[in-house]
């Protein structure tokens, strides 16, 4: 792992992101049939609520990044402004494909703010599913949740960074081959991982830059080692705040960092190959 400095450092350059993806071992990837991509999502639609009483909030977890076939996290936000209420919250999509319904039940007292997550698996096409509270047969409130699908072929890297933008473009560059579709390279934050490894399907390298790791939940953090150790692909990346930026892996890094160095980048040659012009003499 490149060496993390407690000061502030300069702009990691190109070269160095563009050589360590590239010396990345290749995908594993599960054969399904292809999808076609759709638009970025948009924010979700409001709820329309039947009773004003009540209210719905959801997104999908990863961004709303997902493959067909694949489970989808979809994080729901509920409250009740008035009397108790017991319903279920469904997820469905706009055309029901299958006769599977995902659920869970929910008890709603007066004055309830209730969060759960829902996992739902999404059809070939599609880019929105609907979060409905239901009672019976009725529909309480419902609420849209923007999706995007992508080619079950193509790789999905996901950077978790402090300053996504500074990194981003230098990540796709590194992952331009002919072999391979186009790659898509999406920014998330801590809170879009999802809780269960299943939902991670949808990614296959997980880029770490410059974020505190101990923001990620139990969870989270044992969904990631189960995705590391179904082939799921983690490289960190050398920041600003110190080693403690990696503490929150614990024993998933293969060791414990407990101080960083300085190093000469003409040393670090052998390992990433040929530096660009403007890398600085330390790193």
């Amino acid at each position: 792992m490149q060496p993390i400095s407690s000061r502030p450092a300069p702009r990691i350059p190109r070269g160095f992101i563009v050589a360590l993806l590239t010396a990345c071992a290749a995908i594993s990837m599960v054969v399904m049939p292809a999808a076609a991509q759709s638009p970025t999502p948009a924010p979700s639609s409001p709820a329309s609520p039947s009773n004003p009483d009540l209210s719905i909030e959801a997104r999908a977890l990863l961004g709303g990044n997902v493959r067909p076939g694949a489970w989808t996290a979809v994080e729901v936000q509920l409250g009740n402004d008035g009397p108790p209420v017991n319903a279920e919250v469904r997820i469905r999509a706009p055309q029901q494909e299958t006769t599977s319904r995902y659920g869970v039940e929910v008890e709603l007292p007066t004055g309830a703010r209730q969060q759960f997550t829902l996992y739902a698996q999404t059809g070939l096409f599609g880019s929105r599913l609907f979060v409905d509270l239901v009672q019976g047969e009725q529909v309480l409130a419902t609420q849209d949740v923007s999706i995007r699908s992508h080619d079950a072929l193509a790789p999905i890297i996901a950077v978790v960074a402090e300053r996504p933008e500074r990194v981003l473009s230098d990540v796709q560059e590194a992952l331009v081959n002919p072999n391979v579709g186009a790659s898509s390279v999406i920014a998330l934050t801590p809170a879009d991982l999802p809780p269960r490894v299943e939902a991670w399907a949808a990614i296959d390298r997980l880029v770490w830059h410059d974020v505190d790791a101990t923001q990620l939940s139990e969870a989270q953090l044992q969904a990631l080692k189960l995705w590391v150790g179904a082939g799921g692909q983690l490289i960190i990346l050398g920041g600003t705040i110190g080693t403690g930026a990696v503490a929150g892996f614990g024993d998933l890094l293969p060791f414990t960092p407990t101080h960083t160095v300085e190093a000469s980048t003409a040393d670090l040659a052998t390992l990433f190959g040929q530096l660009p012009s403007d890398a600085p003499q330390t790193a």
